[in-house]
């Protein structure tokens, strides 16, 4: 699986997670179709395994087999009610259900969480977010147009990005730097 896939959550049996591990390995290398068979092997033996059943949903997404994905979904969705992995939007991508249920909380706070990590990157490297950037541009030109030196009594960072207004002000003088950001 990539990094946007699923998050690993325990059968709470050892074979079966290694099992899992091993069939997610093989999708990495690209052999879906030997990663599916061993996920069949592990849901054979630990039925109420929802990641593993949510993995073989996309892999079996992946090899084009919509209604082998579509049951995997479906089992997933029965062994994880929470929705973590998010298969109730998954089968309603795929048109097995009605309209497109709403995002369950866990489910949301595991896909932010596990973006957090590249976050600040895709941010600004590909979606080129310069906000801190022009900010200063504007700052340092009406301050030059005032003839006054660059120089804050104080500065809040207040973003989901935290420290990259920070790190564009840095260079100039500030009695005190404070960050405050809705990342945990």
């Amino acid at each position: 699986m990539t990094d946007t896939g699923p998050l690993f959550v325990s059968s709470g049996d050892l074979v079966s997670d290694r099992r899992y591990k091993a069939a997610v390995e093989l999708a990495a290398r690209g052999d879906f179709a030997a990663a599916a068979d061993v996920l069949m092997q592990t849901v054979e033996v630990a039925p109420g395994f929802a990641t593993a059943w949510f993995a073989l949903g996309a892999i079996r997404d992946r090899l084009g087999d919509r209604e082998g994905a579509m049951a995997a979904f479906r089992a997933a969705s029965r062994g994880d009610p929470e929705d973590y992995h998010g298969a109730r939007l998954q089968l309603a991508r795929l048109g097995a259900g009605a309209g497109t249920p709403a995002m369950t909380e866990p489910y949301v706070r595991r896909l932010f969480d596990q973006y957090a990590g590249r976050y600040d990157a895709a941010l600004t490297e590909h979606l080129h977010y310069r906000g801190p950037a022009l900010l200063l541009e504007a700052v340092t030109s009406a301050l030059a147009r005032q003839a006054r030196p660059i120089r804050f009594e104080s500065l809040l960072d207040l973003a989901a990005a935290p420290g990259l207004a920070e790190r564009c002000f840095a260079p100039f003088p500030c009695g005190s730097l404070a960050s405050i950001s809705q990342r945990r």
